[in-house]
């Protein structure tokens, strides 16, 4: 008989060790000084492209800036998690476009002219995507309620590897 626990006798079952993976790799929620829904999953992607926001770990408010651009972005996808967002490939593509650009815009300029470019923008909105759904997939997080047909419309995240 299957009860969903991966060791016999164990009192954990596969969604435990979901979830004790997820917080070693990603950590919890608590992200950026903030209780955010999708927390670990927005950080884990802004690690993603961090390293290439040239002269951003010097700007003086660096840590309001991430805070108010996490915080919009988790409410933009709670936006596109909604029932009431039309679950096409226009209207994705849309929110999508609408994400990024203020992404860049509340990101802002910095000391020495930078800025966050267009695709690391995509990459955070398409990489925040993807850790949610992979953990969606694995039963850690169940806040995602129309994944299966927005998860369709997603964009493949590009990067020089693929």
């Amino acid at each position: 008989m299957d009860d969903g626990r991966v060791y016999p006798g164990s009192e954990l079952a596969a969604s435990d060790f979901a979830e004790f993976l997820s917080q070693a790799y990603m950590g919890g929620d608590r992200q950026f000084g903030l209780e955010l829904q999708w927390g670990r999953c927005l950080r884990c992607a802004y690690l993603d492209f961090n390293r290439t926001l040239r002269g951003f770990g010097d700007c003086p408010d660096k840590t309001a800036r991430l805070r108010e651009s996490a915080k919009w972005l988790e409410d933009r996808i709670a936006i596109l998690a909604s029932t009431d967002h039309p679950a096409t490939q226009a209207s994705f593509d849309k929110w999508h476009l609408e994400t990024r650009h203020e992404l860049q815009r509340l990101m802002g300029v910095w000391k020495g002219g930078g800025s966050m470019c267009p695709g690391q923008s995509q990459k955070w909105v398409n990489m925040s995507l993807k850790y949610i759904f992979t953990l969606k997939s694995l039963g850690v997080t169940r806040s995602f309620s129309p994944e299966q047909s927005v998860y369709q419309l997603a964009h493949l995240p590009l990067d020089k590897y693929v």
